[in-house]
C-alpha cells in the first residue's frame, strides 16, 4: 500500500542537505526553496532561513559584505538552510542520525 504521508522533519533535513551541495544548480534550489517553505508554512513549521556563507567569511565585515553580494547576485539568494521549529527538532535530529542517504 502506498504512502500517504511523509514525515515534515525528514523533508526539511533532506532539503537543508542538498542546498547545501555545491553540484545543485541555482534553478533546483530555488524549487527546493520553494517547496519546503510551502510545506513548512502549511505545517505550522516555519522557524525561518539563514545563509550558508563560504569558506573564509567568518568576521561581521565579511558577513555584511557578503550579504550585500547576495543581493547584487539573485543566484546566491537560495544559499541558505532552514531552521528547525521546535515541535519539530527532536525528529529532525532522528531523521540526521538515522537516514542513510548518503550526499557526497
Amino acid at each position: 500500500m502506498a504512502r500517504k504521508s511523509y514525515p515534515v522533519a525528514r523533508m526539511l533535513f533532506r532539503a537543508n542537505k542538498l542546498l547545501e551541495r555545491p553540484q545543485v544548480s541555482f534553478a533546483e534550489k530555488k524549487a527546493i526553496c520553494y517547496m519546503i517553505e510551502t510545506v513548512l508554512h502549511d505545517t505550522g513549521n516555519y522557524a525561518g532561513f539563514g545563509f550558508i556563507y563560504p569558506d573564509g567569511v567568518e568576521t561581521t565585515e565579511q558577513i555584511k559584505e557578503y550579504a550585500q553580494s547576495i543581493h547584487a547576485n539573485s543566484g546566491e539568494e537560495y544559499l541558505r538552510f532552514y531552521y528547525v521549529a521546535p515541535k519539530i527538532r527532536e525528529d529532525y535530529n532522528m531523521w540526521k542520525e538515522k537516514d542513510g542517504w548518503k550526499y557526497e
